[in-house]
């Protein structure tokens, strides 16, 4: 059974480069120069949304420099890091100070596309400052929690129907390839999502206490999510070279928190429903040796902690990427392994 799966998806990863083509190649082109490497300018914001039991949310986002780093693509594999420079670009110093890093790992086939994230995230400011400083005025800084940390794993594992192979997901997002002519597909996939939010103190201020639940007084938060999913993307082409894509994926899963509220034990959650969401939108140049690609890409979750307090999460990239193609190494291993 493991052997049949595992052959199941090296066949949806793997192309053989001397078989015929398993794309309609009026729509879909090929380089030859398979391996590129990129440098990549990377802006991303994570966000921390508490709903208290009138509705209105404390909310915290992260002060993030932007990121610089590089990826590498060859055939079916992607791999990216970014790293904070503040230095070379410096933020609102009235927000205070976010540390952050970026993990990427991509497998991308004709029809199935896989990815995994792991960002840590540390120094989160207050989007409505009053929600924990009632003493805060315009041209103070806002407040601040350096020690609210933040840890996402992310992986998601879609599935692109592509019945005519007329779309390409390499050129939407890593551009592998060029989509020639416009063209996209229907899309269903499945997600799994890993939280972990910890503080040294109360995430909610104590004077916020009474409009909060009091088991929402947490300086520790583990969430587990498991979604499905379902949507359409979409290619369009222009001036041959160019193109912009749109990718939406809503969805549902289900969710277990753990929390540990300020003092005592953690306390563990039954799995209960929860909603999620993909968008990309992106936009580039892919010439025959050089391409470009400016990418705006969100992922949501919203779910219930607790019968009255609701936790949100979300994480938003910009990216700029500017990329050369190579010819990749002779490797007998790594044909092997389709790449």
């Amino acid at each position: 059974m493991h052997a049949q799966l595992t052959d199941k998806v090296q066949k949806l990863l793997f192309e053989d480069s001397l078989a015929p083509p398993k794309y309609d190649s009026t729509y879909v082109l090929r380089f030859p120069n398979s391996l590129v490497v990129s440098g990549v300018v990377y802006n991303q914001n994570f966000g921390v949304d508490i709903e208290d039991k009138q509705g209105g949310s404390l909310s915290y986002a992260t002060n993030s420099a932007v990121q610089y780093g590089f990826a590498v693509d060859l055939n079916w594999l992607s791999v990216e890091a970014t790293f904070a420079a503040p230095k070379l670009d410096p933020v609102d110093p009235a927000k205070g100070v976010s540390e952050s890093r970026t993990f990427g790992l991509g497998a991308t086939g004709r029809h199935l596309w896989m990815r995994a994230i792991w960002n840590t995230s540390k120094g989160f400011y207050a989007e409505d400052p009053l929600k924990v400083d009632s003493t805060w005025v315009p041209g103070d800084p806002y407040p601040t929690r350096s020690d609210l940390e933040s840890n996402t794993f992310m992986a998601t594992a879609n599935y692109g129907f592509n019945k005519r192979h007329r779309f390409s997901q390499k050129a939407a997002t890593s551009q592998m390839e060029r989509q020639r002519r416009s063209a996209g597909t229907a899309v269903v996939g499945g997600s799994f999502w890993y939280s972990r939010i910890t503080a040294e103190g109360s995430v909610v201020p104590a004077y916020q206490a009474l409009n909060y639940a009091p088991d929402v007084q947490f300086d520790r938060l583990q969430r587990y999510i498991l979604a499905v999913k379902a949507g359409y993307t979409h290619t369009f082409t222009f001036w041959g070279k160019g193109y912009i894509n749109l990718f939406l994926l809503p969805g549902v899963g289900v969710q277990r928190i753990a929390l540990r509220p300020v003092g005592t034990t953690e306390q563990s959650s039954d799995w209960v429903g929860c909603s999620v969401s993909e968008f990309r939108a992106g936009l580039g140049y892919n010439g025959s040796k050089w391409y470009t690609g400016f990418t705006l890409a969100t992922y949501v979750n919203s779910g219930d902690v607790t019968e009255e307090v609701k936790l949100g999460t979300s994480y938003t990239t910009v990216r700029f990427a500017l990329g050369i193609r190579f010819r990749p190494p002779n490797s007998g291993f790594m044909r092997r392994v389709g790449l």
